[in-house]
């Protein structure tokens, strides 16, 4: 399962070695791929590693990843390497005794990064929540695990298809994944805020929700944590819905392109 990500010059590529002892193993490019730096062992001691997603801001490339996959061993985690220099220590970023599943993806704009994947709550683990955590300086530290999710929109659960997704534009992020009811849910967040707020929306109503991000909220795995807050809005779309809307624009282009149709 390799991943390739590519900004400017600056090129990486990073797979796994698959069986019980897996590593996350990666090769980068400051030159345009000119030249390539040998291949590193970017999960170093962490064995049993999987499913490592990549990104690339300012110079600074970022390797996400998921530990022991299927039990509460699991772990999430993420390294950085600042312009070719070298591998930071792996920083477990994720719940501590949670089943913490593949990352969705890494999205980086200047110097924030920030990681989004699920992980397993409730009895037996039966429920799944959505997760990220974030760094605001080029990935020198990280916030614990914030929970995504409310009691109306959990995330689905473990499979092998990323259920969610995230960008980021500026200060600005957005979050989407798809709850087990069938609904997609928008998350947005921004970064500097002093206060958490969240409300959510399903069917043409809406209501107050509990709080849904507070960064700082640290695992007890963490090596390295930043203390700011985030603020988030949550709103839940119905997939249905959704389609309709994806396509009226469709049909709206057809006829743009073809008027006699």
């Amino acid at each position: 399962e390799p991943w390739i990500y590519a900004n400017g010059p600056d090129v990486i590529a990073a797979g796994e070695s698959k069986n019980s002892t897996s590593q996350i193993v990666g090769v980068l490019s400051i030159d345009y791929g000119a030249t390539w730096t040998p291949a590193f062992n970017i999960s170093q001691s962490i064995v049993d590693s999987w499913g490592p997603m990549v990104s690339i801001s300012n110079g600074v490339f970022y390797v996400a990843w998921r530990s022991n996959p299927g039990g509460s061993q699991s772990q999430e985690y993420v390294s950085v390497n600042d312009n070719g220099s070298g591998w930071s220590a792996p920083v477990a970023i994720g719940y501590g005794g949670q089943d913490n599943e593949w990352p969705f993806t890494v999205v980086t704009s200047g110097s924030d990064a920030y990681v989004m994947w699920s992980f397993a709550t409730g009895a037996n683990n039966g429920e799944w929540n959505t997760a990220v955590a974030y760094s605001t300086d080029s990935g020198q530290t990280w916030t614990g695990p914030i929970n995504l999710s409310t009691s109306a929109s959990r995330a689905m659960p473990e499979n092998d298809i990323a259920q969610g997704a995230a960008a980021i534009n500026g200060r600005n992020s957005y979050y989407v994944w798809e709850t087990p009811t069938g609904q997609i849910v928008l998350s947005t967040g921004s970064v500097g805020s002093s206060s958490s707020s969240a409300s959510t929306e399903s069917g043409g109503t809406s209501s107050s929700s509990q709080t849904i991000a507070t960064r700082g909220a640290t695992s007890s795995n963490n090596t390295s944590t930043s203390s700011s807050t985030i603020t988030s809005i949550n709103i839940i779309v119905p997939i249905v819905i959704l389609g309709g809307v994806l396509a009226v624009i469709a049909a709206v282009m057809i006829r743009r392109r073809h008027p006699t149709v």
